[in-house]
């Protein structure tokens, strides 16, 4: 989790292959540009995807 603004292509691309999912608010969710959005996850979306792992 960041409350850091967009990183670069080059960070978002190590940090991919790292297999690293970056969680961000979404004010800074919009930070980022179109084609790197589909990567980090805002915190509600995060919240959402623990939340049904946790389902039966």
């Amino acid at each position: 989790m960041t409350l850091e603004p967009g990183k670069s292509k080059s960070q978002a691309r190590q940090m991919e292959a790292a297999k690293l999912q970056l969680v961000v608010p979404i004010a800074i969710y919009a930070s980022y540009s179109p084609t790197q959005r589909g990567w980090p996850r805002t915190f509600d979306r995060f919240v959402r995807e623990v939340e049904a792992q946790k389902q039966p």
